[in-house]
């Protein structure tokens, strides 16, 4: 089912690509024309049509550049456009000063990419320390938050080979994130907005004393609108831990919470 999805997705993904590729070249297209017509008819003094044909081209490089400074430039920028994630194993390990969350990730190329740009967010107040496990020569490094938020982690996994198109990589990022006055957030966060998709969500939650009363996987809109919240039933449990499990087939844009209810 989730390689349906995956593939489903990939494949109205490319055929939008190329659908706006094509609109941008027609819209580049007519700019020239139409600002090569403006001149010729200036110059044959047919100064009414030659202003219009100048308007619109005018009117093109406008779109034109709006594209590039607003759209383009930002995607690549922020996002992962070229990257499909098959599928998300998730687990989170929640003890009394620390957690430790792990994702597993299955990546499928849709195009040529050399790199995968990722954040999170760690409410705690200990450090956040990230380790990668990949191909031997992929580096992990960090960036500087653009709006010097401290909270706010910012990386870039450059691969060693770049991934052509359809070629898949599995790669594993831990975060180790101290919390040594107890202050982080009851919740887990996670989204899918920074790539092309994803086609499976696996999640595992593990808790150490103190253990939760109860858990909800919640769903929020990408302006933060609360669409769904169910509680989530345990599925293991021994005198010092608590596990939890649940799948989802994530919708792009949507974040997702895990959220617990501490216990004594």
């Amino acid at each position: 089912m989730a390689s349906q999805k995956s593939r489903r997705g990939e494949h109205w993904i490319e055929v939008g690509r190329n659908t706006f590729q094509l609109v941008y070249n027609v819209i580049n297209v007519i700019a020239i024309l139409a600002a090569g017509g403006g001149l010729v008819f200036a110059y044959r003094n047919e100064l009414q049509f030659g202003l219009m044909a100048i308007a619109i081209a005018v009117l093109c490089f406008a779109i034109l550049h709006f594209y590039k400074q607003n759209l383009q430039e930002k995607g690549v920028a922020l996002s992962n456009p070229n990257l499909w994630i098959d599928e998300d194993q998730m687990l989170v390990r929640v003890y009394k000063d620390r957690r430790v969350v792990r994702h597993q990730y299955d990546f499928r190329a849709l195009r040529k990419v050399d790199r995968y740009l990722f954040k999170f967010f760690w409410s705690g107040t200990g450090e956040a320390r990230v380790v990668c496990e990949a191909a031997p020569n992929d580096a992990l490094a960090p960036i500087p938050d653009p709006n010097n938020i401290p909270k706010w982690r910012r990386y870039v996994l450059l691969f060693a080979e770049p991934l052509k198109k359809r070629e898949t990589k599995q790669i594993t990022l831990t975060y180790e994130l101290i919390d040594e006055n107890h202050r982080a957030f009851p919740y887990q966060e996670v989204s899918f907005a920074h790539v092309a998709g994803c086609g499976k969500l696996s999640l595992r939650l593990q808790f150490y004393p103190p253990l939760p009363e109860r858990v909800y996987l919640t769903k929020y809109s990408a302006t933060r609108e609360l669409l769904k919240r169910e509680e989530i039933p345990a599925v293991g449990e021994e005198e010092n831990s608590r596990e939890y499990f649940v799948e989802v087939e994530p919708e792009r844009g949507a974040k997702y919470h895990v959220e617990w209810e501490s216990g004594v």
